[in-house]
């Protein structure tokens, strides 16, 4: 996660989730959908999103909440 961050070369929005199944991820998930183009229009960059959990799970729930490609997962089965 550290190398990803450190190649940014603009404003980067970060979020540290929780796992796939909890409400607050499906939250979260949601809000950076709606309000990336806001994100976009004030210099954000790149987006970025950390979920608790398996990498398939993680995929699914993207592709449940019609996640947009441009937001970058990264899964943490560990929670590490």
């Amino acid at each position: 996660l550290g190398e990803a961050l450190a190649a940014s070369d603009g404003k980067t929005l970060l979020v540290l989730g929780t796992y796939p199944a909890d409400f607050n991820m499906v939250e979260y998930m949601q809000r950076v959908r709606v309000f990336l183009p806001d994100l976009r229009a004030k210099g954000v960059t790149r987006c970025m999103m950390v979920v608790n959990g398996p990498p398939a799970a993680c995929e699914k729930l993207a592709s449940l909440l019609d996640l947009p490609d441009a937001v970058e997962l990264y899964a943490d089965p560990t929670g590490e």
